[in-house]
């Protein structure tokens, strides 16, 4: 619904340095064919939930980029969701969002797979996000295993595309 040329999409639970954010913003808007870029280059520092609500309360990312807050990274690969920023016109030609991902699951990867297969890989930005704390729900992992198995075969099942299958499996989603 956006009527802007770009668009970013964060999650509520991240907190990117506001430089990384413009240097993501401008590999966007600065180009005629990137569709994508990422704020950081995979590293997401996950929050304990004192220094967490410290910054709720306070709203000052100095406690987690000029301090040293107890931190731990948050995956053991590098990490390539909870923000992004696109043209909201090519991402269209590459499928915008998957939709046949529901509840929790691999659709961070499977977006910057399916980028990459198409010969659109996203612009990484040098640096890393924080990631704070939060009670985790029956969204925050995958509770029914039919639901699960079925995220996941999606996954594989773009994954294991040539750009030409992709491109025409893409064309097949109602959403596009």
């Amino acid at each position: 619904m956006a009527d802007t040329r770009l668009a970013a999409v964060a999650d509520t639970d991240i907190i990117v340095p506001r430089a990384q954010i413009l240097a993501a913003y401008n590999a966007v808007y600065d180009s005629e064919t990137e569709v994508m870029a990422i704020p950081y280059d995979g590293i997401a520092w996950s929050i304990n939930e004192y220094y967490s609500d410290v910054f709720c309360r306070r709203g000052d990312i100095r406690l987690f980029t000029k301090f040293t807050a107890p931190r731990n990274s948050l995956f053991s690969f590098n990490s390539v969701g909870g923000f992004f920023v696109v043209d909201i016109e090519r991402y269209r030609r590459c499928g915008w969002e998957n939709e046949y991902f529901a509840g929790w699951g691999p659709e961070d990867a499977e977006r910057h797979h399916r980028l990459t297969i198409l010969g659109c890989d996203p612009v990484i930005i040098p640096g890393v996000i924080y990631h704070l704390y939060h009670s985790r729900g029956i969204n925050s992992r995958s509770e029914d295993m039919a639901l699960a198995l079925a995220t996941k075969r999606e996954y594989c099942k773009v994954c294991a595309m040539w750009p030409d299958e992709l491109r025409a499996y893409i064309s097949t989603w109602p959403w596009i």
